[in-house]
């Protein structure tokens, strides 16, 4: 092995067990940069839902927007996997790279199928030149993958730079992981999403999505449900309770980290019931909770009192401190 090669691998699991996690795989990339010789990345999580449609479930780019991938989301679908366990998807390296993992492929864009969109989206972004790998996994419905992206029409991606793509990009991956699971904070229990303050997923545990989807039912990754973020955010502790979860966060450098639970309080309701006995904790009246909620105070008497049955209180002020205790 070429010297500066070992040294940089040396380097890449070194600051994984030091370095920032927010600045990561923007530094390793930028070492990478040295070796392949490309303008910008993307790092991306997927997983085929049961219907077969393949969605990202983290995402991470590398000098470019963000634009970039809420874009790509909302025209151009990632692709399927069919009974048979072929993949189809509009992008043919997507397609080739999860049936054949561990293979680096590279293509410029004038060589891609004759798809009038993908080829904006590719132009629109400058990336004309690309290399892309679906890393080995022995689950066959999931697939992490790196894209390596130059913006000229000339200096294309050769069978070199694949072959040296193979060997280091499985080293990036794997330190990116490790520098998820050991810095700080990620090394605490119960470390679930980590995101920019953008609401861009860069790492999820797979768990907490069926989590997340109870309390937005519409919600699909990589991109954390506004709403959620800015009550994070917002709120003096950086606590959120919702009917199906609750879930506390943490700025680090400019992302964040945010720990989640199911809550087996707001589960036991209905989602009627659990937004009332929120008003009534804090200490709103019959008629207060019936203007906002556009129902009669009768309906939200009965509701609480369904709440106090389900709960076991007796009244507003044990329901006031169950539901801040939840929170802390």
């Amino acid at each position: 092995m070429d010297e500066k090669l070992s040294y940089l691998i040396l380097d890449l699991y070194d600051e994984a067990q030091n370095c920032p996690v927010g600045e990561f795989a923007g530094r390793s990339l930028g070492k990478l940069k040295t070796f392949l010789k490309f303008d910008s990345a993307g790092i991306a999580s997927f997983a085929a839902a049961p219907d077969g449609a393949i969605n990202a479930n983290a995402a991470y780019v590398y000098n470019q927007p963000l634009e970039k991938i809420t874009y790509r989301q909302g025209n151009i679908p990632t692709g399927r996997i069919l009974p048979n366990g072929k993949i189809i998807s509009r992008d043919p390296m997507i397609a080739a790279c999860w049936q054949d993992r561990g293979r680096s492929r590279t293509t410029p864009l004038a060589d891609m199928a004759a798809d009038a969109e993908l080829k904006h989206y590719n132009k629109k972004f400058d990336t004309i030149q690309i290399l892309t790998v679906a890393l080995k996994s022995p689950a066959y419905r999931k697939a992490d993958y790196i894209s390596l992206w130059r913006a000229g029409s000339k200096n294309s991606f050769d069978g070199t730079d694949a072959k040296l793509a193979d060997f280091l990009l499985p080293h990036l991956h794997k330190s990116i992981e490790i520098n998820k699971r050991i810095v700080d904070p990620l090394n605490r229990e119960n470390t679930v999403i980590f995101c920019s303050k953008n609401g861009f997923i860069h790492f999820i545990d797979e768990a907490i999505i069926d989590i997340l989807q109870e309390e937005w039912s519409e919600w699909t990754p990589p991109i954390l449900p506004r709403s959620f973020l800015d009550s994070l955010l917002q709120s003096d502790k950086h606590r959120y309770l919702g009917q199906a979860i609750i879930a506390s966060a943490e700025t680090v450098h400019d992302f964040i980290v945010i720990r989640i639970a199911p809550n087996p309080i707001g589960t036991m309701m209905t989602r009627a019931e659990f937004q009332v006995a929120l008003y009534a904790s804090e200490g709103m009246s019959y008629k207060e909770i019936a203007r906002v909620q556009g129902v009669s105070p009768s309906t939200v008497r009965n509701q609480l009192h369904s709440v106090y049955d389900k709960t076991g209180l007796t009244g507003k002020v044990e329901l006031a401190n169950l539901l801040r205790g939840l929170i802390g």
